[in-house]
């Protein structure tokens, strides 16, 4: 967190201090310059409200009167009589007269303002109104200025101003209709003299030369100072600027403008009144307006001194204050922002150390189950040691996933960005898949795209593990029927493809209710779930915030007895197009258009089975029973064979070795390979069988499109080669018992756990590694220097020095910085992955350890082995005593050939020492001592190049340590066969 320092206050105190003279002095003459400007439109701002005021004083003027004609509009009497007077005659004899008469004179006393109040019927086609007044014979209703507008709304209507008809003076009438059963009975009304007006607006104050203008919705001047023009005059008519103004006004705008009249110049401010549609404006000199600024400009200059004054003399205390209280907020943040860290810090460290303090036992029960299965076992005890590792396996899982939601609530799972391609990503999905379906009898189809995809870019981890998970689910919840993984791609846009990943089964389903609580942590469909199916709760709250990372919705439909179906779409980057890239392109030439057979009792695996198929240009044809094949088979003709026959070895007419063994009669009459669909335990059964019955190639289900393109090449090299290496377990090579450990390299192992000691040092020897343990980092320094190490394979956590202190001390000195060092840890926090790359390690393995993933990594940081055995041997066909002969041999010849070898140079007889090295380079390939072969070999052309003693000298130290680490092995080799 940055915080202000006392020198840096002071510093900022004077800068700001600085800064106000200037500006002040500056806003002095801008204020100057600038004052005619803000005073005018403070002026016109000024003189807009009023113009408003006074709409809202007439708004309001002419509310109360609409007002009193609403009330008329509901007088009973004035209603019965308007419907029981039906002629002129009758206007006084009705007897509702004298309550109408006294309701018209009761509204005329309650406003002064009022002129005549008056009723018109329009069945009589009379007016009557207060103080007995009624219209002549002559007058005719329909003829009234008032009457169109009135007729026509349901409201109270203001007129136009005109001549009364019965008093003679100017007046304005507010009407409204009566009507009955949509039948007009007649209008109630009011007229306002405008003799009135002058009374509301010329007391309104406009400055002290200034006047108000209104007028009406046709644009006649309703009141002006001026009374000649009063009714008789249009504003729109008056010349000049007046008239531009008065359209404005009857358009019912508003606004202000500066005009000319008579030669003055005025503001004028006008708005409209609302309830009439009449308009009114307040009229300003200008040069009373503008005689204000002077008054103004003295202020201001008096302002802007004493401001100067004033900020800068309270400048200092000011800033005090203000510091001191920055000082004591930033306090209390980094106090709270510390707390904060300790507490994420605290869980973090919590999770490392319960991730490592959990796996490190589990790495011992996992690694020594998987060592105790490379023994002979019986079929009991083997079923034991199978239910431990499952169970091993359940637990680490467990674990994983309580550790991602973990990191997930913490927000420090982070995504990764790799290139990965898509049917390779599949063919693992699917091998994964295979030991979850165990020995279910369900289907599992894996769909992709017909076209194959060019290289995606994403985290092909987190999808695998998103996509795992809502298999797993899958599988346990089928009981029969399938699990389908559809991949479609559904567009693709610039640089992005969208897929679409669909996960559907035929389980047992869920209803609404379930559905409404699936994604909540620690909690599944329903209580007898977790205790028939076993879980968390976790994994599909983990997916979905994985797909949520990822850029995705994860949407689930699913239906009791029905099964489920959970899909989301994500958007990947892509390498370029490659028009060579397509599924076909993965087999050998001369493919196209040969007829498949293809033998699956499943719809729905049968049909993807074909289009798989059709996709890699074959031409399928599917049966559903095995009894079908063989009539296809037995009446195949010569000239159109299948090339490939595949079979379900789970559909329901397959009888065992019978069947095979009539399949393979007939599909040797056409020259047929075949290729056995089955789950990895009817892969064991099928490897227990005669050579004769077994199958050319086997295809492990799930079946993706990459496995059923190496199916297609495995049982084309083995239907042209008979060799039968697929389905054979592998056995023990005769020479197997004499490998000694050591031969591919030299190990230093830093672990302080004796379990994980006696796991990993059993592993590395079997795989022809020595080993050498350390218990700390410390122990590490020490055996540093005694031998020459290939890898240091190096705990984290150890007592003393831990693995990343140690690495650090021995990337220091320069001999040892491309030495590999692998960390091994149980935490799977990716702070402390980071970690050990910043100390320099150059890999790391998490626990439990991964037999198969140690011996990828192992492989790619020892390449080359010291003394490839087995390779040599493979040469000899095995023939041990000739190996053991040739190893005899070079110990006897080569003890004392780095000695003889730099006798040569020192006698500069290079030539001789060329041909020397020359012969070792042939009797180290013989050995197949790789090491020294390659040595040897640059050392050899090194010295055809040039003769200078400095090129070879540098040599010889590196050569007489790899000569001597093949005779040391060479001699174990020879203890090694005399024990065995």
């Amino acid at each position: 967190m940055k915080t202000f320092h006392v020198s840096h206050a002071r510093k900022l105190t004077i800068l700001i201090l600085l800064i106000i003279v200037v500006a002040f002095s500056l806003s002095g003459y801008i204020m100057r310059s600038q004052t005619n400007r803000i005073m005018k439109v403070e002026i016109e701002s000024k003189l807009t409200l009023q113009s408003h005021a006074l709409a809202e004083r007439m708004d309001a003027f002419f509310a109360q009167k609409a007002l009193l004609i609403r009330q008329m509009s509901t007088n009973q009497a004035i209603l019965r009589y308007l419907q029981t007077v039906q002629t002129r005659e009758h206007a006084f004899t009705s007897p509702h007269y004298l309550d109408v008469a006294t309701a018209l004179d009761g509204i005329q006393r309650l406003d002064h303002n009022l002129g005549l109040v008056w009723v018109s019927s329009n069945a009589g086609n009379f007016t009557i109104g207060n103080t007995d007044t009624l219209s002549g014979k002559d007058w005719s209703l329909t003829k009234r200025p008032w009457y169109p507008d009135a007729v026509r709304s349901n409201d109270v209507v203001f007129s136009e101003p005109y001549a009364d008809y019965l008093t003679k003076k100017m007046v304005t009438s507010g009407t409204m209709k009566i009507e009955e059963n949509e039948r007009l009975l007649g209008f109630v009304a009011i007229d306002i003299l405008l003799d009135d007006i002058p009374q509301m607006l010329g007391t309104y104050p406009i400055g002290e030369s200034g006047y108000a203008i209104l007028i009406s919705k046709d644009g006649t001047i309703m009141y002006h100072p001026n009374p000649e023009l009063v009714s008789r005059h249009k504003l729109t008519e008056q010349p000049g600027d007046l008239a531009k103004i008065g359209q404005s006004m009857v358009a019912g705008q508003k606004g202000l403008q500066l005009v000319s009249i008579d030669g003055n110049n005025y503001y004028i401010g006008y708005s409209p009144v609302s309830s009439t549609g009449w308009s009114v404006a307040a009229v300003l000199p200008a040069s009373e307006a503008l005689g204000q600024l002077n008054s103004v400009q003295d202020l201001s200059s008096l302002i802007t001194k004493v401001s100067i004054f004033v900020l800068v003399s309270l400048l200092s205390l000011l800033l005090h204050f203000m510091l001191k209280e920055q000082r004591r907020i930033q306090a209390e943040l980094r106090a709270a922002k510390e707390e904060a860290e300790e507490a994420s810090k605290a869980k973090t460290d919590f999770l490392a150390r319960m991730s490592h303090e959990i796996r490190t036992p589990l790495n011992g029960i996992i690694g020594l189950s998987q060592l105790m299965q490379k023994t002979v076992m019986t079929a009991m005890q083997k079923d034991y040691l199978d239910k431990v590792l499952s169970s091993s396996q359940v637990l680490l899982r467990l674990i994983n996933e309580i550790l991602d939601f973990s990191k997930i609530e913490a927000g420090k799972l982070e995504l990764e960005k790799a290139s990965f391609d898509l049917d390779d990503f599949v063919r693992r999905l699917s091998h994964m898949l295979s030991i979850y379906l165990g020995t279910k009898q369900i289907e599992i189809i894996l769909d992709l795209p017909p076209k194959m995809l060019p290289k995606l870019i994403g985290d092909q981890h987190r999808l695998e593990q998103v996509l795992l998970n809502l298999c797993h689910n899958a599988i346990k919840f089928t009981e029969q029927g399938y699990v389908s993984v559809r991949i479609t791609l559904e567009k693709e846009e610039g640089r992005l493809l969208y897929l679409h990943f669909a996960v559907e089964d035929t389980g047992i389903g869920m209803s609404e209710d379930q559905l409404d609580k699936l994604f909540e942590p620690f909690t599944q469909a329903d209580g007898t779930t977790s205790r028939k199916y076993g879980g968390t709760g976790l994994g599909l709250v983990i997916s979905r915030s994985l797909v949520e990372m990822m850029g995705a919705t994860l949407e689930v439909t699913s239906a009791i007895g029905k099964g489920s179906c959970f899909s989301f779409t994500l958007p990947f980057e892509h390498a370029p197009w490659l028009e060579s890239e397509s599924p076909g392109s993965m087999l050998p030439p001369g493919c196209e258009g040969q007829r498949v057979l293809i033998v699956e009792n499943h719809d729905k695996m049968r049909s993807s089975m074909a289009d798989m198929l059709f996709g890699l240009n074959f031409s399928p044809i599917c049966v559903a029973t095995w009894r079908e094949a063989f009539e296809l088979l037995e009446h195949t003709e010569a000239h159109n064979p299948f090339r490939f026959v595949f079979v379900d070895m789970e559909a329901e007419d397959m009888y065992g070795v019978e069947s095979l063994q009539r399949l393979h009669a007939l599909a040797e009459l056409c020259d047929a390979a075949t290729i056995a669909m089955t789950t990895e335990y009817g892969r064991d059964e099928l490897a227990s069988l005669e050579e004769s019955a077994q199958p050319d190639a086997v295809l492990i289900k799930p079946i993706n499109r990459m496995d059923v393109a190496r199916a297609i090449l495995g049982a084309q090299e083995h239907k042209e080669t008979h060799v039968t290496e697929t389905l054979q377990k592998p056995q023990s090579a005769p020479y197997e018992n004499v490998l000694f450990p050591g031969y591919r390299g030299k190990i230093l192992l830093a672990e302080d756990n004796e379990i994980n000691q006696l796991v990993a040092v059993e592993f590395l020897r079997r795989e022809g590694y020595a080993v050498t343990v350390a218990k700390n980092g410390q122990e590490v320094l020490e055996l540093l220097e005694t031998r020459k190490w290939d890898l240091i394979l190096m705990d984290v956590h150890m007592p003393e020095m831990d693995g990343c202190e140690a690495t650090i001390r021995i990337r220091q000195h320069k001999q040892y910085a491309s030495l590999p060092i692998i960390a091994m840890t149980a935490s799977v926090i990716k702070a402390e992955h980071d970690n050990c790359y910043r100390s320099g390690m150059n890999g790391v393995i998490t626990k439990p350890i991964h037999l198969g993933e140690m011996k990828e990594t192992l492989k790619r940081a020892i390449p080359v082995p010291c003394l490839d055995v087995s390779l040599a041997l493979e040469r000899l066909d095995g023939k041990i005593p000739i190996y053991t002969q040739i190893l005899r041999s070079f110990t006897k010849e080569y003890s004392d050939f780095t000695t003889n070898l730099q006798t040569a140079f020192l006698a500069g007889n290079f030539q001789e020492a060329r041909r020397m090295i020359h012969t070792l380079s042939g009797v180290a390939g013989n050995l197949s001592a790789q090491r020294l072969l390659l040595l040897s070999r640059k050392m050899e052309a090194q010295l055809s190049a040039s003769v200078n003693p400095n090129d070879y000298q540098e040599f010889m130290s590196e050569l007489e340590w790899q000569l001597n680490e093949v005779l040391a092995l060479a001699n174990e080799w020879q203890e090694t066969l005399a024990i065995s």
